[in-house]
């Protein structure tokens, strides 16, 4: 059991470092899922008699340790790229390009000779102030860690992209209300209309990582305590915060006759996970 734990604190490590550094999206949205994977594998390991000597051992504490600051800022470095990689095409951009990128992306009629003059008037330094300006209530949320960001969730779960377009809208009547509300800067404002990403989803998958793990936590200490099955709900109660949802504040769900451990979980993942909208419903077996 030992050697199990050992071959777990590697593969968490490295899956923190992926986390904490200054990769892309991508590396974050692995490192967020091989962790998920790996805290549900100690949540299996628990169950098992022969890591009842282990229970407070360093190495297993280690494991469930809660997301350090840069852990937390996971997506500060990974919206930085994103933003970059933008702002490098907005001011290499010149008039042929824009015109070649609008042809392609519009029907003859959008690409009409009214249109035309508009596309001469690409406003290099508007577009890219606007780029940071649209991304600059996500990159606040990145930099947030907890409590700070627990305070914020509900600001974050509101927040709506304001698009000029409607999804069921495209061609002409897109670029007429483009054209009216960026004037001279269309081509700008194409790419910013139809650059607006939502990042919501990836904070709320790295903020299930914080879920998921506090009810490791949760596990562990009943585990510890040897807490029978009838006496949990008041066992959980004793725990505090140190049993409810890190964001949202709210008590886990203990099911006395599933004998399982949830709270609500935040990304479509999630969802997947469980028709619930529980993070793992045979997330803890106590019996």
């Amino acid at each position: 059991m030992a050697t199990g734990i050992a071959i777990l604190q590697k593969e968490v490590r490295f899956a923190k470092r992926l986390l904490a550094s200054k990769g892309g999206l991508i590396d974050k949205m692995i490192a967020i899922r091989l962790l998920l994977t790996q805290y549900h594998t100690l949540a299996g390991l628990l169950e098992h008699s022969n890591l009842q000597k282990h229970l407070k051992d360093d190495a297993l504490l280690e494991l469930v340790a809660p997301l350090t600051k840069k852990e937390q800022q996971a997506l500060v470095s990974a919206l930085d790229g994103e933003i970059a990689m933008q702002l490098v095409l907005f001011k290499t951009l010149d008039k042929t390009i824009a015109q070649d990128y609008f042809k392609e992306s519009f029907d003859e009629k959008a690409y009409a000779q009214e249109w035309l003059s508009n596309i001469a008037y690409y406003n290099k330094n508007q577009t890219m102030n606007e780029l940071v300006k649209q991304k600059q209530f996500f990159m606040s949320q990145a930099a947030l860690t907890l409590p700070a960001s627990q305070v914020n969730f509900q600001a974050l779960k509101d927040y709506h992209i304001e698009r000029l377009c409607d999804s069921q809208e495209a061609g002409l009547p897109c670029v007429i209300k483009i054209n009216q509300h960026y004037g001279t800067n269309l081509i700008g404002g194409i790419l910013l209309e139809t650059g607006k990403p939502d990042y919501k989803d990836y904070f709320f998958r790295l903020y299930d990582l914080s879920n998921y793990l506090a009810l490791v936590n949760a596990k562990l200490l009943i585990k510890q305590q040897q807490t029978k099955a009838l006496e949990i709900p008041a066992f959980l109660e004793s725990l505090e915060d140190n049993a409810k949802n890190p964001y949202t504040k709210e008590p886990f769900i203990w099911n006395s006759t599933k004998l399982t451990l949830s709270t609500e979980g935040f990304s479509f993942l999630a969802e997947k996970d469980s028709n619930k909208g529980c993070i793992q419903k045979d997330f803890s077996r106590f019996l």
